[in-house]
């Protein structure tokens, strides 16, 4: 089923002046590169009791910030291919061994956290340029 009112949106999007879109842009780029920082600092580390003989990939090398399906999303991920999303670090899961491994959860309550802070740096851009374009700046 289709999306209702996509090409509207789509439409009211496309109005949207430059320079504000930039601003946005500017902000959001800003809240991926915190966010990351944050979630760096909160994965769990893998212990070498935990693998036997091989270690893993760890979770730092994949995170990533890219630029969304949009003109002004951006987009941070973790895991790959190879490491998926690692839900099983989140919520907790048994080991190959039979022993239940606690859940450290790093990803969403990083997420929870920041969200007001991050809403509250794209509205305060969104703001400024909106002032700039109305005093006469550039579009």
């Amino acid at each position: 089923m289709p999306t209702q009112g996509l090409d509207s949106l789509s439409a009211k999007l496309a109005r949207i002046p430059g320079s504000v879109q930039a601003a946005v842009k500017g902000a959001d780029d800003h809240n991926a590169t915190d966010f990351m920082q944050q979630v760096e600092a909160r994965i769990p580390r893998a212990k070498p009791e935990d693998h036997e003989g091989a270690r893993p990939e760890h979770l730092v090398q994949t995170l990533a910030k890219s630029d969304g399906p949009g003109p002004m999303a951006v987009t941070v991920s973790i895991g790959g291919p190879e490491a998926p999303y690692p839900m099983h670090l989140e919520g907790g899961h048994m080991a190959k061994n039979g022993r239940h491994v606690q859940g450290e959860p790093f990803w969403f309550p990083t997420l929870r956290i920041n969200k007001r802070r991050f809403q509250s740096r794209r509205a305060s851009a969104v703001r400024a340029a909106l002032k700039a374009l109305c005093i006469g700046g550039a579009r």
